[in-house]
């Protein structure tokens, strides 16, 4: 892939990764979270056509993962009838896509697939929006989109390919967004920087990460990196 930015991430070493692995286990206990998501998705999401009932526990899994993980967006906001069922249906018509990037790793990033990341990061952006009062106008509300759920739901169902992130990773990563409907642009600067971190450590794997990596994707590893280092703000 040829397509580079300006500024480059923080060079990582397995090291510093598992180090931030076991911090971060030992004191978020929120992890149950991601966990039972995944395990939801993993159980029902298979190749080929889902029954609506599965794509309903599909949808209820990532919604509990979101509205934990992301609970500072979700909890001032008005979600509007069908809410739930509008992402339903989304990812029932996004399936073939996410079936795609649910069989890639992030080593696989190519700027041929630029254009659906697009359309999934943009499509799922919508569906996730919720509306939020205007400040000084009790009576005017907003329909807000939000950067960190979009991403979320795309690596649960998808967690070898699509990075998280949240503000504070992204200005660190020097991919910080403006209005949040227009934040696909720093994403997608975003999703290369992952993988030119993860390309320049894949070789020097010890015995301890690879069992690591047998039970969390190097994506989820990095996020926990991110996560102990910028959104907490306690790197050493």
């Amino acid at each position: 892939m040829n397509e580079r930015t300006n500024e480059k991430a923080e060079i990582l070493s397995w090291e510093k990764i598992k180090e931030k692995h076991e911090e971060f286990l030992g004191k978020e206990q929120r992890e149950c979270a991601y966990e039972i998501a995944k395990e939801c998705i993993d159980k029902y999401w298979r190749g080929g056509e889902i029954p609506d009932k599965n794509f309903k526990k599909i949808t209820d899994a990532v919604l509990t993962f979101l509205f934990l993980w992301n609970s500072a967006f979700y909890r001032t906001c008005s979600l509007e009838k069908g809410f739930i069922e509008n992402i339903k249906i989304n990812i029932k018509n996004n399936k073939k896509k996410l079936d795609y990037f649910r069989g890639k790793c992030i080593y696989e990033l190519s700027i041929s697939d630029k254009n659906d990341i697009k359309d999934l990061y943009k499509s799922f952006s919508k569906v996730l929006a919720c509306k939020k009062k205007v400040k000084g106008n009790k009576n005017s509300a907003k329909t807000i989109q939000s950067p960190v759920s979009t991403a979320k739901f795309l690596h649960i169902i998808c967690p070898n390919f699509f990075p998280l992130w949240d503000d504070k990773i992204a200005e660190r990563y020097g991919c910080s967004w403006g209005e949040n409907e227009f934040s696909f642009k720093s994403y997608w600067e975003y999703m290369v920087k992952v993988k030119e971190q993860i390309n320049n450590i894949e070789g020097t794997k010890t015995n301890r990460i690879k069992e690591i990596l047998k039970e969390y994707t190097i994506l989820k590893l990095i996020d926990e990196y991110n996560y102990m280092c910028y959104t907490k703000g306690n790197k050493q």
